[in-house]
């Protein structure tokens, strides 16, 4: 009766965790909503040095994150 009673106990307990597992993985699938800005390229100079090419990335990297940076402008409020 007593191994009974765990071996239901055991089942109830794996049925939970099934569940939950199940309602875990679905959530999961909500997609994802992709960035609005378009992707960005690096070009650099071919014929510059490695320091030159280094100072130019750098220069585009940064320029990038200003303008991904700079706050959206909001929607004007309804009347």
């Amino acid at each position: 009766m007593r191994s009974l009673l765990g071996l239901i106990g055991v089942l109830v307990t794996l049925a939970l965790v099934g569940l939950l597992f199940k309602q875990q993985l679905t959530a999961n699938r909500v997609p994802q909503p992709l960035l609005s800005t378009p992707t960005a390229t690096i070009t650099v100079d071919p014929k510059a040095t490695a320091a030159q090419q280094s100072q130019q990335i750098q220069n585009q990297v940064k320029q990038q994150v200003e303008v991904l940076t700079q706050p959206k402008p909001m929607p004007d409020e309804v009347k």
